[in-house]
């Protein structure tokens, strides 16, 4: 088996069960690393949404309601126009103010991705390095890399990566160097669970989320250290 064919074989395989294939199989081919690694976060998300709880009585009230549309479907009909026609109206009185605050959005992505924390094999260092060359950046960040992908913040093409610090998985976006530094009061950001600060990093903006604030507080001292940010 030539070595096209064997990687052919292998791409196959983590499309059927990516968590079957091992790392020594893939270990020599930073793309399937990284295939294997999207795979891995795409099956631990539908593995969360299949947990979801659903109603007892869900099916019953589906039945109630297929038989009330089957006995009154204009009304039906007619009532969601008036609601959608009632909604739009809303939507449209409502005060045009975009939400520029990225700290937010950036909270709300890890949410999305909450699988990503949840990583184990690191990515070789040169697949990374691709990454952040791709966006102007060729200083490598000294960590762990365990999930690199680019992702959209509000329209911000950004580099999504969760790096392994002091034991903890670390949250780091990577922002264009065009994009300005957030408003001062923006720049330190949280919810119930995350909390985030914005630093810079050479010529671009980084937006760090972590669990913990004191690990956030070190891994900015870290950063510093090495002189790679700038408060």
């Amino acid at each position: 088996m030539d070595k096209h064919t064997d990687k052919l074989a292998l791409r196959r395989a983590l499309y059927t069960a990516p968590a079957q294939v091992s790392t020594q199989q893939l270990q020599h081919d930073p793309e399937l690393q990284l295939l294997q690694q999207q795979l891995l976060a795409q099956d631990e998300q539908i593995k969360q949404l299949l947990q979801l709880e659903v109603p007892a009585n869900l099916a019953d009230k589906i039945l109630l309601q297929q038989k009330f549309a089957r006995r009154s479907s204009w009304r039906v009909m007619l009532a969601m126009a008036a609601g959608t026609a009632l909604f739009s109206s809303y939507l449209f009185w409502q005060p045009s103010q975009p939400d520029s605050d990225l700290g937010q959005h950036a909270l709300r992505h890890v949410y999305h991705e909450l699988a990503a924390l949840k990583m184990v094999n690191e990515l070789p260092t040169n697949n990374v390095s691709a990454l952040l060359a791709s966006i102007g950046v060729q200083q490598e960040l000294p960590l762990p890399v365990r999930y690199a992908r680019f992702c959209e913040l509000e329209g911000v093409r950004s580099l999504h990566m969760v790096v392994l610090f002091e034991g903890a998985p670390v949250t780091v976006f990577v922002l264009p160097s065009d994009v300005a530094p957030m408003d001062p009061a923006n720049q330190q950001f949280a919810d119930s669970r995350f909390i985030g600060k914005q630093l810079r990093w050479q010529q671009h903006q980084i937006l760090v989320v972590t669990e913990q604030p004191e690990l956030l507080s070190a891994f900015s001292e870290q950063l510093n250290k090495l002189h790679l940010v700038n408060t």
